[in-house]
């Protein structure tokens, strides 16, 4: 066992930008000659008729003999390129630190009690959360009485020769919504204090396994429409979208990413860890080119002894220039989270009366657990999460601390796009207490599986068909696009729902088949609008 624990786990969020900037121009000068030429024979016939007096009534004149064209083409060409770039790393990274744990009351001998006296005194990590925000920097001046020097009010002023800039601001985290320090609201086999309803069940603190799957499950799905997006090869070409994983301009990456860990107390680690990287490639450039040629040309024809020649002749001399320049800018970005949880695997219990530990392990520690830390992309509504949820509304009401003046100052300025590191835990396994053979373990809740999951399957996939590229559709859009699949794609593919959707187009006649088809209707579209909301939620 470790005398302090600071430093121990840790979580690190790495951002690398890069860019290059490129300019290449090409030179081609060359001398250029041409040379074009016939030769061959000429000749003719005449035709003539007529009593006493002939008259040409035909004549035919022909030409034939070789055609040929060469060019020549000397010269040289240039090509210089030059590239500058720059690469800027960003790290937020946040480390365990704490303190040991302190007594809550003392039995009468003075031996100190500890909330769980079998796990004995804990290293109780400090709840705090990581802000990064931008922020100005204001100069104090208290204004004084000349004669006597004292003060008699302050003014905070605004430094204009200092800049925005980022700034860290460490704030306590709603203990109800998570705590450090337990994993599922348990300590041992004791509830911690804001999590009484742990001992009947009711798991809190990163405990969360049907929160964590949901949003796996969507960032899975973001990634699957981006390789939709970048496996396209037919219809309309369109341009390429920069903007569609990361905001350049605000330097803000659109991709939300998630890790998965599996820590054990002997020494075990497992972890699937991503990284992202996004590139965008911009150049323009310019051409300029120029051809010139002059000569001699000669033609001409002779006859002689019944035979004709004919003659063509083109010598041309010249040259011809070409330049052409393109600069060019690629933007890089790579984004990774990493997670350390060295932790240790000392489960030894406490002996309260020998004040030492025993040989065996105390039932209720934590021997393996599986956690998933995410990084949320920017969204407006994680700035309402934020403080709705996730700070400590006692000490941000309350505090005269500067962090949380800090804060309150962002919470009533306007609302901003702002992404988010967290974990959630999806197991939990503890050493079992005596005369129970399996551990004691915190398992998501049992999930009664849909009915005719292949049909629900496909149905979802020609909804999504419907859609075709609406990534995030609008209710009316989903209506139209349900209303489509049942109406008309379902009619010509499935005979079984062509047969129903007869019968209860007909409401006089099959009124029960109606009112189902409305109900039914009503629910697959009230379905997608929630999907698409907990995607955007994400």
């Amino acid at each position: 066992m470790v005398d302090d624990y600071v430093g121990t786990t840790s979580i690190s969020l790495t951002e690398q930008d890069g860019v290059q900037y490129t300019y290449q121009s090409n030179d081609e000068n060359t001398f250029d000659m041409s040379l074009e030429f016939k030769i061959g024979l000429y000749g003719g016939s005449a035709a003539s008729a007529g009593i006493g007096a002939e008259v040409e009534v035909a004549k035919a004149e022909y030409q034939v003999g070789l055609h040929g064209k060469s060019a020549l083409s000397i010269g040289t060409v240039t090509e210089k390129r030059v590239a500058a770039g720059a690469e800027k790393t960003l790290l937020n990274k946040v480390d365990t630190c704490g303190a040991w744990e302190f007594p809550k009351d003392y039995d009468p001998d003075g031996s100190p009690q500890y909330l769980n006296p079998l796990v004995g005194r804990r290293y109780v990590p400090n709840n705090m959360g990581y802000a990064l925000v931008k922020s100005g920097t204001a100069d104090l001046f208290a204004l004084r009485l000349k004669r006597k020097g004292t003060v008699v009010s302050y003014q905070i002023t605004p430094n204009p020769h200092i800049p925005e800039d980022f700034n860290i601001i460490m704030y306590p985290i709603n203990p109800g919504y998570v705590k450090n320090g337990t994993l599922d609201g348990m300590v041992g086999l004791v509830p911690d204090e804001e999590y009484p309803n742990a001992i009947l069940g009711e798991r809190g603190s990163y405990f969360k396994p049907g929160e964590a799957y949901s949003l796996k499950a969507s960032i899975d799905q973001e990634e699957s429409e981006i390789q939709s997006y970048f496996s396209q090869t037919s219809g309309t070409p369109s341009t390429p979208q920069g903007e569609l994983l990361r905001d350049w301009n605000n330097k803000l990456s659109k991709r939300s990413l998630v890790n998965t860990y599996v820590w054990s107390a002997p020494g075990g680690l497992y972890s699937e860890e991503r990284q992202f990287s996004d590139v965008l490639l911009e150049s323009s450039g310019s051409t300029f080119y120029f051809e010139g040629m002059a000569g001699v040309a000669a033609q001409g024809k002779f006859h002689a002894a019944g035979v004709g020649i004919f003659y063509e002749l083109d010598l041309l001399f010249g040259g011809h220039t070409q330049t052409v320049k393109v600069s060019g800018m690629e933007q890089t970005n790579t984004f990774g989270l990493s997670v350390s949880v060295t932790g240790e695997g000392w489960l030894n219990e406490w002996n309260t009366t020998t004040n030492e530990y025993e040989p065996f392990d105390c039932p209720g520690k934590v021997d393996t657990y599986r956690f998933m830390t995410y990084r949320l992309a920017p969204k407006e509504n994680h700035f309402d999460t934020f403080f709705d949820k996730v700070v400590d509304d006692n000490w941000l009401r309350n505090s005269t601390s500067p962090s949380a003046i800090a804060l309150n100052q962002v919470k009533s300025s306007e609302k901003n796009p702002v992404w988010r590191v967290l974990h959630r835990v999806t197991f939990v396994s503890r050493i079992p207490p005596p005369f129970e053979p399996s551990p004691v373990e915190s398992l998501p809740p049992e999930v009664t599986p849909p009915i005719d999951q292949d049909g629900n399957a496909w149905l979802f996939k020609l909804v999504k068909e419907a859609l075709g590229q609406i990534y995030n559709p609008s209710p009316s859009q989903i209506g139209a696009a349900v209303d489509t699949t049942l109406d008309v794609t379902l009619v010509t593919l499935s005979p079984s729902w062509a047969d129903f959707y007869g019968r209860a187009s007909d409401k006089a006649a099959h009124p029960e088949e109606a009112e189902m088809l409305k109900t039914l209707r009503l629910d697959i579209k009230r379905y997608f609008i929630d999907y698409f909301e907990s995607l955007s939620a994400v």
